[in-house]
């Protein structure tokens, strides 16, 4: 069967353009990342009109079936129309079903405006509650959201192949990009997820994912070409904050890290009793605190409209100065801070 355009069933768009080698009538040719169909044969560097949308019916992989409105893909290689995305350029959707074996297919190509891409779609969770190891499908992942509970204990997760999820993507190309978010639903502390990157995916940042916690993060695609393909997958937003001596322990949670000294520890903490403040000031008793430590405190409460001017430590006492009087049942929160020897 011939390739052609179909005009008498849906109206077409076209584009002239200088093409640098010859062009052959009803041949695709890739321009702009597009696969065009030439109407005309020209010589190079002169213009032909080309096909960027509308019906076409078109040489197809014989040992394929296709679904109307399914994904269609130009297989450079073979010159034939595909629904196999991996290494191909996407082109537009079937027009109508096709039997396997035949050997042409109907294909609307799409114009830029109206491109469908997967990764536009809306996103749908995915609950996952494996007592043991889990794996992160490529529909799972490409569906953006995934519910997981540990279900009793740590869990390790280790994500699709890369050549899994770049198949799960409609027009897959080198940088295209999405966020997805892995929630931990555990009902008890210590069920902690650790996520792995399956074959050829490179996971970048913090892995693991706390109960109650949401991980997001930023999936790219980093090589499409069939039999070679990688992704890169990267936390977002959460990390071993070494610069300012915190890091997340073994339960996920953020604690100082081992090996950091801080300048000043806190040596105590607590409120002052509440009193009817007519002198501006609030004296407080902290035992063993001393005329060298650091305070930091704020006001509770007060009657009236006061704020805290400064506060000084001496020996067991720290004395707080007001803006004015305080009045009834004024209280003062306070922590004092101790430089570490």
């Amino acid at each position: 069967m011939a390739n052609k355009v179909r005009e008498d069933l849906l109206r077409i768009r076209t584009i002239k353009y200088k093409h640098t080698s010859a062009t052959t009538k009803d041949t695709i040719y890739i321009l702009g990342g597009r696969p065009m169909l030439a109407v005309n044969s020209e010589g190079a560097n002169t213009s032909n009109i080309y096909v960027i949308a509308g019906l076409i019916e078109y040489a197809k992989t014989s040992a394929q079936a296709w679904t109307a409105g399914q994904a269609i893909f130009w297989d450079a290689v073979n010159s034939v129309f595909t629904t196999t995305p991996g290494g191909n350029t996407y082109a537009g959707v079937a027009a109508e079903d096709a039997a396997n074996p035949s050997s042409a297919g109907f294909v609307v190509l799409l114009p830029f405006a109206d491109d469908i891409n997967s990764l536009m779609k809306k996103a749908s969770a995915t609950a996952i509650n494996t007592s043991g190891a889990g794996t992160y499908s490529a529909a799972n992942i490409v569906n953006r959201v995934i519910l997981r509970d540990p279900n009793g204990a740590d869990r390790t997760d280790t994500t699709a192949t890369a050549a899994e999820i770049v198949a799960a993507v409609v027009n897959p190309a080198v940088g295209a990009c999405f966020i997805l978010a892995v929630r931990n639903t555990a009902d008890a502390d210590g069920e902690i997820i650790t996520v792995a990157g399956g074959a050829n995916v490179t996971l970048t940042g913090y892995a693991k994912i706390a109960r109650g916690n949401v991980g997001l993060f930023l999936v790219v695609l980093t090589n499409v070409t069939a039999s070679s393909e990688t992704v890169t997958i990267y936390r977002l937003g959460e990390a071993d904050m070494a610069g300012v001596g915190l890091g997340y322990d073994t339960a996920g949670k953020l604690r100082i890290k081992t090996g950091y000294t801080p300048t000043h520890i806190a040596v105590f903490a607590g409120t002052s009793a509440a009193e009817n403040d007519v002198d501006a000031t609030v004296v407080i008793t902290v035992t063993g605190a001393l005329a060298t430590d650091v305070a930091s405190v704020v006001l509770r409460a007060a009657a009236n409209d006061v704020y805290i001017k400064k506060a000084v430590l001496t020996s067991n006492t720290l004395t707080v100065t007001l803006s004015g009087n305080g009045g009834s049942g004024t209280e003062v929160d306070y922590v004092v801070f101790r430089a570490v020897a």
